[in-house]
């Protein structure tokens, strides 16, 4: 494994490439920390937290001013030095307050409004999915009594659990090694060299993807811990024991977990999603010899990905790679999938789907890594297919 890492880390050329992709990304997620894009930043939406009383007396009084004296008025205690986004940073700190203060009283309306739907009969009989949906739904939500969400500021969460660029640059990692250590291998012709080794194709290729995984996972530590050392460098280290709901927008979450554990889960589902992707990649440069065609074989899987999470059926976006790059949206609300009448948590199927793309993907690779010949033809891919399904109607018959 550590001769197939050599093959991309002595590589100048890539090495320079993977760099350069870090800083990029660092310095693109210090600009979003930093942006006034909304008329405020969120270290001023943060020293706006350390007092909400007076917070909302400045509201109070700016929206008590008629539109003739808001050119004249002067604040010196204005952070944003505009009236009209001081205003606008005002009300997003009043919203976030608001969620936390309004937990409870939200929490039970959710409730009572799935139970009025339960008994009117609304989605159909006691016995359909939407029922056991809502039924569901109604106990998880009563699990959550109790709750106290926490007023703090928790800017740098949001930020990075809605920063998907830092995604699309970890997914540079996860092709490079693919295509330097499959298809560029085989156009070279050096795949034929393991034929006469000891262990043969089989352990040559899971060395291949061990140090894919490797290479993925060193990319994965520094794109999104970069991340994280700039989120607690502006804004400090947040409540990590503050229950969820406590985070803007996640008021709606069915799951009893702590800041801290919402960030530990959303790193593992994000690992899981660069494993698949790592896997799809994989297989696909091992099929051929050719750098265009594996390139357009990933922009195929990507389009295809991207069409099933356009629709709006749960079980298609559940499946898509592209989707679940939103990994932060299967915390949000409480919705389910049918499994055969069952209601099943979104975040729980993700994750089983994820991990059996990932198997499944991998064995195929192997598969493919040794029954494909290794001297580079035009027809190798067909004899791939053509043995699957061969090995297909054996195992029927």
């Amino acid at each position: 494994m550590r001769y197939e890492l050599r093959k991309i880390l002595c590589n100048p050329a890539l090495c320079l490439l993977l760099s350069a992709v870090v800083i990029i990304n660092a310095l693109m997620f210090f600009v979003r920390c930093t942006d006034a894009s909304e008329g405020f930043t969120m270290k001023q939406m943060q020293t706006k937290f350390n007092d909400i009383g007076a917070v909302k007396l400045q509201q109070k009084m700016l929206d008590e001013l008629s539109e003739e004296n808001d050119s004249a008025f002067v604040d010196k205690a204005l952070l944003t030095g505009d009236i009209y986004c001081e205003r606008q940073l005002n009300a997003a700190v009043l919203d976030r307050v608001s969620q936390a203060e309004t937990y409870e009283e939200y929490r039970r309306e959710l409730i009572a409004e799935s139970e009025i739907k339960l008994k009117l009969g609304i989605f159909g009989s006691v016995d359909s999915f939407e029922a056991r949906s809502l039924e569901k739904g109604i106990n998880e939500y009563k699990k959550l009594s109790g709750i106290t969400p926490s007023n703090s500021f928790f800017g740098g969460i949001e930020i990075s659990a809605n920063w998907h660029i830092s995604d699309i640059f970890l997914l540079v990692f996860c092709i490079i090694a693919p295509f330097v250590l499959f298809t560029n291998e085989k156009a070279a012709g050096l795949k034929i060299i393991t034929y006469p080794t000891e262990n043969g194709h089989s352990i040559h290729c899971l060395r291949k993807l061990g140090a894919s995984c490797l290479l993925m996972s060193a990319g994965f530590v520094l794109l999104y811990g970069a991340n994280a050392l700039i989120a607690v460098s502006l804004f400090g280290v947040p409540d990590l024991s503050a229950p969820i709901q406590s985070v803007y927008g996640y008021a709606g979450c069915t799951m009893r977990v702590t800041v801290g554990e919402f960030c530990l889960l959303l790193t593992a589902l994000k690992y899981l999603w660069a494993a698949a992707c790592i896997s799809a990649a994989a297989i696909i440069c091992s099929l051929n010899d050719s750098a265009v065609v594996s390139a357009a074989g990933i922009a195929v899987i990507a389009v295809g990905s991207l069409l099933l999470g356009s629709g709006n059926i749960l079980w298609l976006q559940s499946v898509s790679l592209a989707w679940l790059i939103n990994t932060e949206k299967l915390f949000k609300g409480a919705m389910y999938l049918n499994l055969f009448g069952t209601p099943i948590r979104r975040v729980s199927a993700a994750a089983v789907f994820l991990i059996i793309f990932t198997i499944l993907s991998s064995f195929l690779t192997l598969l493919a890594y040794n029954i494909i010949s290794a001297v580079p033809n035009g027809k190798k891919t067909i004899a791939f297919i053509a043995e699957l399904l061969s090995l297909f109607w054996n195992f029927r018959t």
